[in-house]
């Protein structure tokens, strides 16, 4: 069984970095850096999932979140085509039909049937809840007609058996993509560094590295030039300045502020010995200490050849300290005053 490696951070921290590292040695495989595995955290993915066939069991929620489910494969998974404009209203652009060699759908669809123990025929009034107005209508336009009934098919779910179909399932997604001899499978912001040991603790042989950045230097990286920072290639493209003070909210001081205050706060500590917790800082100016920190957590006793060199430690160096070419800017110093705590 493959270890499923998970990399996240809190907007613009410096992950990108550690998933090239980890990606550079054989035997790992790795979606482009890019590229973020969704399925865990999105609306109705295997996080909600598993809180309401698991960790909170509801026999009302748990048949509404695999329909939840079954609606978010076919949004993500779905490839567009211009041969079939229709194919424009049903996927999101994640295409992950094409990131699993066209089988994402089809191993999704197992899943779910696997989640179905047994299903019976009942009165089933929940469904109006999340149907749109028009939907609505017509169904009580349709009903008071007696043209249908509230029943539904409603599914009974073994509760203790959701964990394992869940793992087996991540882990028959990616031995479709990764080659025989690779030992080890990356994913960006997949669990996510709130509870990633969530994720840990749910996938068989997994483990998380959440990544920490001052975040003066997350400040100032959105007012430098490029030619005083280093911007990594798949980072180069238009308006990817905007995209990025938008996610970390850069435009409104304060708000940038209490977002990565209440970020942090509202983490979990994850003791667990499955999560990792390291700094970008450390990573570049104690890289040999830091890298083989996290080979180790990973699970590589010994250090594997690189198979390539995306990563560049003195490219990265330059991210480093931004802040101080911005000192006297009245935002780095509430940044300083009020972060504290998280300032290298």
């Amino acid at each position: 069984m493959r270890k499923i490696v998970d990399v996240s951070g809190y907007g613009h921290s410096g992950k990108s970095a550690i998933s090239e590292f980890i990606a550079d040695h054989k035997g790992v495989f790795a979606f482009p850096t890019s590229v973020e595995f969704e399925l865990f955290r999105a609306p109705g993915g295997l996080f909600d999932l598993l809180n309401s066939l698991h960790t909170n069991f509801g026999l009302i929620r748990s048949n509404e979140d695999i329909e939840r489910f079954n609606r978010l494969i076919y949004r993500i998974g779905s490839c567009q085509n211009w041969r079939k404009p229709s194919s424009f209203l049903v996927s999101s652009g994640h295409e992950y039909d094409r990131l699993f060699k066209g089988r994402f759908i089809e191993l999704s669809e197992g899943l779910i049937e696997k989640l179905r123990y047994f299903s019976y025929s009942t009165s089933w009034p929940y469904k109006k809840f999340t149907m749109s107005k028009m939907d609505l209508l017509n169904f009580k336009i349709r009903r008071k007609l007696k043209m249908i009934s509230d029943e539904q098919l409603v599914s009974i779910v073994d509760r203790a058996l959701i964990p394992d179909y869940i793992s087996d399932y991540i882990h028959s997604l990616f031995s479709l993509v990764a080659d025989n001899f690779d030992t080890h499978v990356l994913i960006n912001n997949g669990f996510e560094p709130f509870l990633a040991s969530a994720g840990t603790n749910l996938i068989k042989n997994s483990c998380s590295i959440i990544v920490h950045r001052d975040p003066r230097d997350i400040y100032a990286s959105l007012l430098c030039a490029e030619s005083d920072k280093f911007v990594p290639d798949f980072e180069s493209y238009s308006g990817v300045d905007n995209l990025k003070k938008s996610i970390v909210a850069a435009g409104d001081i304060e708000i940038f502020v209490e977002r990565y205050r209440l970020l942090h706060a509202n983490s979990s500590s994850d003791t667990d010995n499955s999560v990792l917790r390291i700094r970008y800082e450390d990573f570049v100016l104690k890289h040999e200490q830091t890298s083989n920190i996290i080979l180790k957590h990973i699970g590589f006793e010994d250090v594997p050849e690189r198979k390539t060199r995306k990563f560049n430690k003195e490219e990265s160096s330059k991210n480093i300290g931004l802040w101080k070419n911005f000192k006297d800017l009245e935002e780095i110093r509430i940044i300083s005053d009020r972060l504290q705590e998280f300032c290298y």
